[in-house]
């Protein structure tokens, strides 16, 4: 999971963004953090974790529960997608014919 440094932040405004200046990868089951590739730190990683969990005590708590939160949308979206009614195509080209032959009576 990727975690960052916002500038900006708009939280609770609608319609607002949030400026990301830099990230890392964070592994909150293991508690460690790396670089990402081509991101800019505004410091070493070490110095930017303790910023970080002394800022929020309860990081990788809530990275977790937004992990789990975020995998429980994605599921009930497959869910979702894989209920969809099967449609019976015979029944379709039926009903298509037979408008059609009622079409031709009406001309």
């Amino acid at each position: 999971m990727a975690g960052g440094i916002c500038r900006n932040p708009a939280r609770g405004q609608e319609g607002g963004t949030l400026e990301t200046a830099s990230s890392v990868n964070v592994n909150y089951d293991a508690k460690t953090w790396e670089r990402v590739a081509d991101e800019p730190l505004p410091c070493d990683v070490a110095t930017f974790r303790r910023l970080m969990e002394s800022t929020m005590p309860d990081l990788h708590t809530k990275l977790q529960a937004r992990h789990e939160k975020l995998c429980a949308i994605y599921a009930h979206a497959r869910k979702r997608s894989n209920e969809l009614v099967p449609i019976d195509l015979q029944a379709m080209a039926d009903a298509l014919e037979l408008s059609n032959a009622v079409g031709d009576d009406f001309q």
